[in-house]
């Protein structure tokens, strides 16, 4: 408890993790942004965007209910615009 409460260990999961959980900002266009809490990504988004994940070894239901895949919006970052190309 008390390396959780001095931010000396971190838990993080490879596929489930919401990325707001892991990151507070992430930089849109050059300026760090405020990650959203409406469940758009997961860290699974983000291993297989970065290819660090096969699409099909993405064993969880993606937040959007589609498909994963390596697809990036323009922004450049994952999540469910990740998988629609939107």
């Amino acid at each position: 408890m008390e390396r959780l409460r001095e931010g000396e260990l971190v838990y993080t999961g490879a596929l489930r993790t919401p990325v707001e959980a892991i990151a507070v900002t992430v930089p849109v266009r050059g300026r760090p942004t405020g990650m959203s809490a409406e469940g758009f990504a997961l860290a699974g988004d983000v291993h297989v965007w970065r290819g660090e994940l096969a699409p099909g070894d993405y064993s969880v239901p993606t937040p959007d209910g589609r498909p994963a895949s390596r697809n990036s919006p323009a922004s450049g970052w994952p999540g469910s615009c990740a998988r629609t190309g939107r």
